[in-house]
């Protein structure tokens, strides 16, 4: 059930932000699968979950991919959301040479009295 509710809010999210064009479609998706595979992986790893795959009866075995791929596939949506920020971020300051953008990363991230 985690895995269907997972992925219907996926399903919603990307949706509800399509990109203006091919190449924002093919950055996004690229970025979706990437973050997907390495940060599902990350996270099985992190939390030792893979061990309940291994050894594990047939039932147990499949509920347990089945929950694999969903943490897999929920890790997708932080790289769309962030790919989609990235750009709008880029678009706004397109005429900014480097050292612009570097303040405006700084004063971004400054600590906020």
């Amino acid at each position: 059930m985690a895995a269907g509710g997972v992925t219907l809010a996926a399903i919603v999210v990307m949706l509800m932000t399509w990109p203006k064009s091919f190449r924002e479609l093919a950055v996004a998706l690229i970025s979706t699968v990437l973050s997907s595979l390495a940060g599902g992986a990350a996270v099985i790893i992190h939390f030792d979950l893979l061990r309940h795959v291994i050894g594990a009866p047939d039932l147990q075995t499949y509920v347990a991919l089945i929950a694999g791929l969903g943490i897999v596939f929920a890790c997708g949506l932080p790289g769309w959301l962030l790919v989609r920020a990235g750009f709008k971020w880029m678009e706004r300051r397109r005429d900014k040479d480097l050292a612009e953008l570097a303040d405006a990363i700084r004063g971004a991230m400054a600590p906020k009295p």
